[in-house]
């Protein structure tokens, strides 16, 4: 009995080891594989960062440009430690719209512990999706801004229209305004909203110091010049319409005498008699001094063409060669001797010019100029800023020996306002058009940055213009909309109406629903569709506020830069003569991660 029972004793210590061996065996092979996971799951999350970066970084160049957008993705990966088809392979495309960028990410973790079974390495892949409302532009999806007056010849540009013919039944040569922009020591009160001081009785006008509160004159207005992929590599010319301030008032009013003939300059061979008449017409910018008599400080007006850059910030770019002038404005307009070449008859303009002629007036007054042309190395927003407070500098182009009008090269006009490169003198407002001419021009467009302003000066006229481009990211967010100072006659009255694109698609296409407005600060209420009225008693110097929802299942072509334009519509009864300024914005988060 006694050895039996020390038999099974020795047999239950037996079974003890070997259940303790096996036991531990397992829990250390558990314990393994628990640090192989826990790997795993640290790694996941430093995937997935890296993915989420990664498609933020990159979605800010869509729609428009993905090999871009691709390239900036993979750099970010590459920043946060993956490196495409190093030690990992980062796959970036669209997501389910052209706003969207998805990318992936997939990378190999070594296993410390799997290897004994064979199992070497584990594959992590996370994705990101992000979004992106990019800035709208406003005014144009097309090369042209504003009027496009006829040339006067070849030799001041194209004289015909540059819009190419398959976009003319969306833009138009003749959408009856102009760009514009006043002088730092005009009144507010004449409708520049940003670019003046002084201002009474206005939206925005400190009572006691009688100062413009909302005034970023420093760094003027900015245009975008956008390039798509068919105009990279291009040769563009981005020509200006009467970009010098000649003071022949709103209407034309106050013009030279009349031409002797139609082939008079270099610039002008055909058309003079028309060009030069007194009164509105086509190629009347309206120049004026506004609500003042003093003539002794002539606006200049700078402009100059800056680089696209990835932060999407118009004083970022640097300034582009050869794409900087100033135009020294004159109180008054120039005699038909200062455009008149000589007083021969024929159109071909050889030997000396007579004493008078301006070489400057005669290729800037209510003509195409040439500021200057760029061949754009990539995609995107390049910047044309237009400014009234810099003083004249650089080096004048020469004039016959009369007084130069055009300077080039001043570098203060692209320098930060802080650098003292800021004037207060300068009176008057100045009226322009503006065009890019090229080869490509039907992957250009010309529009407004941000705030957008302009003057109206055709009598009896509707201003029907393209506001704001949304694309289909914008869905279920809103369209905030401003403009300050309409209705300026003592009588006048009228409405500004925002239609949806012609391309839409949804609910959207049987009109815009939800729309509110308020003039000033006053509270929203509902609008009719979609209308302002508007009228001098209540619009002379304030602002009307609008707001439009775009509906959850709005849709349009955001494959092409005519697609997913929201117009408005302006009539106003009467002579119109009025100094607008336009601001348009998408409400809500511009770059957000949607997956």
């Amino acid at each position: 009995m006694r050895a039996s029972v020390r038999r099974n004793r020795g047999e239950d210590g037996y079974v003890a080891i070997v259940a303790a061996l096996l036991i531990s065996s397992v829990l250390m092979a558990v314990a393994a594989i628990g640090v192989d996971v826990a790997r795993w799951y640290v790694e996941a999350e430093r995937v997935q960062t890296a993915a989420d970066a990664a498609a933020l970084a990159g979605v800010i160049f869509l729609p428009d440009n993905l090999p871009r957008a691709t390239e900036t993705a993979r750099r970010s990966a590459e920043l946060n430690g993956y490196e495409h088809l190093g030690n990992a392979t980062v796959t970036v495309e669209f997501g389910e719209r052209r706003s969207q960028l998805r990318v992936t990410v997939t990378t190999a973790v070594d296993n410390q512990f799997g290897a004994a079974i064979d199992v070497d390495t584990a594959t992590i892949t996370r994705s990101a999706v992000a979004d992106y409302t990019s800035p709208a532009p406003m005014g144009s999806p097309c090369n042209t801004f504003g009027n496009e007056p006829p040339g006067g010849s070849s030799t001041s540009g194209p004289s015909t229209s540059v819009i190419p013919s398959a976009y003319r039944s969306v833009c138009s040569s003749r959408p009856y305004f102009w760009a514009a922009i006043e002088g730092p020591q005009t009144n507010k009160q004449q409708g520049d909203r940003y670019s003046t001081q002084p201002c009474t009785g206005t939206y925005g006008c400190n009572t006691s110091t009688s100062r413009n509160t909302e005034a970023t004159y420093p760094d003027g207005y900015f245009f975008a010049v956008k390039i798509g992929t068919e105009a990279v590599g291009v040769p563009v010319t981005l020509q200006l319409f009467d970009p010098a301030y000649y003071a022949t008032g709103a209407t034309c009013g106050t013009m030279p005498a009349a031409a002797p003939r139609n082939s008079i300059n270099p610039y002008t061979t055909t058309d003079a008699i028309a060009r030069y008449a007194t009164g509105s017409s086509v190629y009347c910018s309206g120049d004026l001094n506004p609500g003042s008599s003093s003539t002794s400080n002539p606006v200049t007006t700078s402009f100059a063409l800056r680089e696209q850059n990835e932060q999407q910030d118009p004083t970022a770019g640097a300034a582009i060669s050869g794409c900087t002038k100033q135009f020294r404005g004159i109180h008054g307009v120039p005699s038909m001797d200062n455009l008149r070449y000589n007083s021969g008859t024929g159109t071909t303009y050889t030997g000396t010019p007579q004493v008078s002629y301006n070489p400057d007036t005669a290729k800037t007054f209510h003509q195409w100029y040439p500021l200057c042309t760029f061949t754009p190395n990539r995609t995107g927003d390049y910047y044309l800023q237009v400014r009234t407070n810099v003083a004249l500098g650089g080096t004048p182009e020469p004039n016959n020996n009369r007084p130069p009008i055009v300077y080039a090269g001043n570098s203060l006009v692209t320098a930060a306002p802080t650098s003292g490169n800021t004037t207060a003198l300068g009176l008057g407002a100045n009226s322009f058009g503006i065009r890019a001419v090229s080869s490509a021009a039907a992957g250009i467009s010309v529009s407004g940055w941000s705030r957008m302003p302009m003057l109206q000066n055709t009598p009896d006229s509707t201003a029907s213009f393209n506001l704001l481009r949304v694309l289909p990211a914008a869905a279920g967010q809103s369209i905030a909309f401003e403009f300050f100072d309409v209705a300026d006659g003592a009588s006048a009255t009228g409405s500004a109406t925002v239609q949806p694109p012609a391309d839409a698609t949804g609910s959207v296409r049987s009109g815009l629903t939800g729309c509110t407005g308020a003039i000033n600060d006053q509270d929203f209420t509902a609008l009719t569709g979609c209308a302002a009225r508007i009228a001098h008693s209540t619009h002379d110097g304030q602002v009307q506020r609008m707001r439009i929802p775009i509906p959850a299942d709005y849709d349009c072509d955001e494959t092409v830069l005519t697609g997913c334009w929201f117009k408005v519509e302006v009539k106003q009864n009467g002579n119109i003569t009025d100094f607008t300024t336009w601001d348009a914005s998408l409400e809500g988060d511009p770059v957000r991660l949607i997956e």
